[in-house]
């Protein structure tokens, strides 16, 4: 399959009734212009990785293909050794779309190394392949028993990472997803299949789809679509030519101005609403590659005039990010992020956003925030791979909650090496937990409280310890001698996020205060820490522990 431009997601699809069919027919042939041996069309969805409706080919390169959805799909065109194209098609209201398609040859790797086979032999299963055994001829070849009268098999490490018919073959079956296999007759219950590196067909050929009507709207989107992909396909060659070049990839600078100024004098010229947000859409993802210069008018327009709803999104739901880097309007932003969580109609786009607002959440020191979109990712969308992620690196809620006994920990001290805190050495007091960094805004901001509360219960059998998220321990001294003075505990966390001590405390963001009472129990959490809101619990946890002791 061609490319879907940087991640394969689903388009938004909405279904109309079982009388509004749309027909899609035209030609389909291989890159010589001619009919192929075996080949399909389909329709596909593509976040749910099947078929809406497939047809094959006929013997003459014609095909008819009917489906009364309408919205965004894919129409994807597949053919023995070439390469499937999907290219989009916009269905705004039942109609008659003629769309004709040549097809590129399959690109070999220029040598071969190991070559895989699997088959029916394996269930056709990755993990079991077997390697061909490469003969002084240079062909490829092993020999397998059967009981049945045909042997299917697909080889891999011939076409990059696509498993792929050989060169023997007695028919051909579609796997459904875009590649064939190469069906082979069985005699006298054993198969030698052999694949023959010379028989493979070299040409320079591109894939074409043409759409009978050129200017109506579905054409002019593919065409964008195409252009779009186009300009990603030369950045990613080139990006690969650096990278095999062993120079430091930091090294590496792709110059973008010329299509930013394509792009920009498309969207100025362009009268259609939705091809507008399209052609914005494409202007704004190119930042995401390290485009400079961007005009951060023509970007900002994209929250204005691109729809929460907009289809595009499923396949570059992080260009959403880039909305945030040049915003002025913080409001604004999340606004419309909640906005996309409420219409846009792919999950697959909900989590992803769900998940980078947990990630920037953490980063900038908001647990309140992180913890609101940790819930609504985990609760609404837990099959998600966002989900997965999202639980497998930051479990949250397993250690640490209020009436549990403070995990196990012991750190070194920040002022003394020979000095040790520990959760057993620091019974017997009341004390804080303060997970901070210098880099955090929220932990600096809350340095007076955290002095003044310090000062006022420090002879109340109070203690505080603050664990450092900083790259180097001397990053914290030197803010201690110029800046805030912080006359309590301190410990450096080794590892940072990923180290032991924040998975056994489930820190996903900092600031992230915990109080602990004598017994080693957890008292107090969150925003009861945070603030004003600090010295208020302590003064009401205090002043109970001093009646309930007093005779």
């Amino acid at each position: 399959m061609k490319r879907l431009l940087f991640i394969l997601l689903p388009f938004f699809i909405a279904c109309s009734s079982n009388q509004d069919i749309t027909m899609i027919s035209g030609s389909l042939v291989g890159s010589d212009g001619k009919p192929m041996v075996m080949a399909h069309v389909q329709l596909i969805r593509i976040n749910q990785q099947k078929s809406l409706s497939t047809v094959k080919v006929a013997q003459d390169g014609s095909f008819q293909i009917t489906t009364n959805e309408t919205g965004l799909v894919f129409i994807q065109f597949s053919g023995v050794d070439h390469e499937s194209y999907a290219a989009p098609l916009l269905i705004e209201s039942p109609k008659h779309v003629k769309i004709n398609c040549s097809l590129q040859r399959n690109s070999f790797l220029e040598e071969f190394g190991t070559v895989k086979i699997m088959g029916d032999f394996n269930n056709f299963s990755f993990e079991s392949a077997k390697d061909l055994e490469e003969q002084p001829d240079g062909t490829f070849s092993a020999e397998f028993e059967s009981d049945e009268e045909l042997f299917r098999y697909q080889l891999f490490g011939i076409a990059g990472m696509r498993f792929v018919n050989g060169t023997q073959s007695d028919d051909y079956e579609y796997d459904g997803i875009g590649d064939y296999r190469s069906v082979v007759n069985v005699e006298n219950g054993k198969v030698k299949i052999v694949f023959d590196p010379e028989k493979l067909i070299h040409t320079d050929s591109k894939a074409v789809v043409e759409f009978e009507e050129a200017d109506n709207r579905s054409a002019r989107f593919a065409k964008l679509y195409d252009e779009m992909d186009q300009r990603m396909t030369v950045y990613q060659e080139a990006y690969m030519k650096h990278r095999k070049t062993g120079v430091d990839m930091d090294e590496f600078s792709y110059d973008w101005s010329e299509a930013l100024a394509e792009l920009s004098d498309q969207v100025a010229s362009e009268n259609d609403p939705f091809l507008q947000q399209v052609l914005i859409f494409n202007y704004t993802s190119i930042g995401l590659y390290g485009a400079k210069g961007l005009d951060e008018t023509l970007v900002n327009r994209a929250m204005d005039e691109i729809p929460p709803s907009f289809p595009l999104y499923s396949i570059q739901p992080y260009i959403i990010q880039m909305y945030r880097r040049f915003t002025h309007d913080e409001n604004k932003y999340e606004k419309y992020v909640e906005s996309i969580l409420i219409q846009h109609e792919d999950a697959s786009v909900k989590a992803m956003v769900l998940y980078n607002e947990f990630m920037v959440a953490t980063m900038t020191g908001d647990p309140e925030k992180a913890q609101k979109y940790y819930e609504e990712l985990t609760s609404k969308y837990p099959e998600s791979q966002y989900a997965q992620t999202l639980k497998t690196q930051f479990p949250q809620e397993k250690n640490i909650k209020v009436g549990k006994n403070v995990p196990n920990f012991s750190v070194v001290s920040l002022d003394n090496p020979e000095v040790i805190y520990s959760n057993e050495n620091l019974k017997g007091q009341y004390y804080l937990i303060d997970f901070w960094a210098t880099w955090c805004g929220p932990c600096l901001s809350e340095m007076g409280n955290l002095h003044e509360t310090y000062e006022r219960f420090k002879q109340n059998n109070f203690e505080i310890i603050s664990l450092s998220f900083d790259q180097t321990p001397d990053v914290v001294r030197d803010f201690r001698r110029n800046r805030w003075q912080m006359p309590w505990l301190h410990a450096f966390i080794e590892g940072g996020f990923n180290g032991a001590i924040s998975r056994d405390f489930d820190v996903t963001g900092i600031p992230k205060p915990i109080l602990v009472n004598p017994n080693g129990k957890i008292i107090a959490l969150g925003v009861d820490l945070r603030g004003r809101n600090l010295e208020r619990t302590l003064s009401n946890i205090l002043m109970l522990q001093q009646i309930i002791s007093d005779p």
